[in-house]
């Protein structure tokens, strides 16, 4: 069993959001178990300076490797990994619902036909695509999976790959099994000359930031799950401190997709409902936004709303209900106005009803979001 009087260093190269969350994670479990911790991070250049005998946290066992070639043995728990007797894995994830959260994300913006592009699926990989296959036929959505040999930048998608994607009915949203990988075909796709977000919806796993706000257009992510990552690797590490020498990771599921412009507008193919979505759109603050659209467009309300339904698999009020919700996303990101504000302005009747609706469409409350961004 290890002393109480632990260090606890969480070593990652650079300094990133990711990396913020996991650190407020762990000194989060710290206070709540009045540990006598101290918690630090440390890169590169500060190995030298950590005491000897202190807990190390890395992100998988290739840097764990990578620091007992430096350090020699120490005593490290990887936050992902094989679970080896020496490389104790503080957590795992419930792969299947990042593939879920995606098809639901997708389908939502109303994606009429969901893909995958891969090349070698590892075991997680697999997961991922089973959740989002699983989901993509509960919402009736059809789905294709499109082989590719790799991500060679130089070669890209081939021919037969861009026609396959071009023959598909409908828009089409494309799910990725990591931010690299999404970027990469981002890329492609815009190279081959489809249009991001109207034509295909791009979705990566992980939200690295860094990746996914690069160029335009910034890419939708489902996040891992950071801070509770953070106190998982508290929790094992206190439990290996109480006399259990190898804990449970502990199974750690996403919430949400973080939207940005990659999925950013709804896709319509009917100019009758793009036009409403367009008008919607500038329109969000009147007080009878749909009964105005009727007017607006010259067409019944029976007629908008079974074109709408058709088009995009929802109704007007769904559609005004996602746009509102995006603004409110926005200014919960820009960190101005308040929680109650930000409900007032998306014509919610209090903020409670605001955050059980900001949770069913995100899977947090308005506050969790805000602070992945704070």
């Amino acid at each position: 069993m290890m002393s109480r009087q632990t260090t606890v260093v969480l070593h990652a190269r650079d300094y990133t959001p990711p990396v913020i969350s996991l650190l407020e994670g762990l000194r989060g479990y710290r206070q709540q178990r009045d540990l006598p911790w101290d918690v630090r991070f440390v890169d590169e250049s500060q190995l030298g300076e950590v005491p000897k005998g202190a807990c190390w946290v890395v992100w998988n066992s290739t840097l764990r490797e990578t620091l007992q070639v430096k350090l020699g043995e120490l005593h490290c728990i990887t936050l992902l990994g094989k679970l080896h007797s020496e490389d104790f894995r503080a957590c795992d994830f419930e792969e299947e619902r990042f593939g879920e959260i995606a098809a639901q994300h997708l389908e939502e913006r109303g994606y009429r036909t969901l893909v995958t592009i891969s090349s070698k699926m590892r075991p997680r990989t697999i997961r991922r695509v089973e959740g989002f296959v699983r989901a993509a036929e509960g919402l009736g959505r059809p789905y294709h999976l499109i082989r590719c040999g790799g991500m060679d930048p130089e070669s890209g998608l081939d021919t037969a790959m861009i026609q396959q994607l071009r023959d598909l009915p409908g828009s089409v949203g494309i799910y990725a099994f990591g931010d690299d990988q999404a970027i990469w075909q981002r890329d492609q796709l815009l190279r081959a000359g489809f249009r991001i977000p109207q034509q295909v919806g791009l979705v990566g796993t992980g939200n690295h930031r860094g990746i996914c706000e690069r160029r335009e257009p910034e890419l939708s992510s489902v996040p891992f799950p950071w801070a509770e990552m953070g106190r998982a690797a508290g929790k094992f590490l206190h439990q290996q401190q109480t006399g259990i020498p190898h804990p449970r990771p502990e199974r750690l599921s996403p919430g949400w997709v973080v939207s940005r412009r990659s999925t950013g507008m709804v896709a319509a193919q009917d100019p009758i409902v793009q036009s409403s979505l367009d008008w919607l759109g500038k329109h969000l603050d009147t007080s009878t936004p749909l009964q105005d659209l009727v007017e607006t467009t010259g067409v019944s309300k029976a007629t908008l709303c079974r074109r709408f339904k058709k088009d995009l698999g929802h109704s007007p009020k769904r559609s005004l209900d996602i746009l509102r919700m995006e603004r409110a996303t926005e200014q919960l990101m820009e960190n101005t106005l308040s929680v109650r504000e930000i409900a007032e302005l998306a014509s919610f009747t209090s903020s409670t009803t605001f955050g059980i609706a900001f949770q069913r469409l995100r899977g947090c409350t308005p506050t969790q979001w805000r602070r992945v961004w704070h």
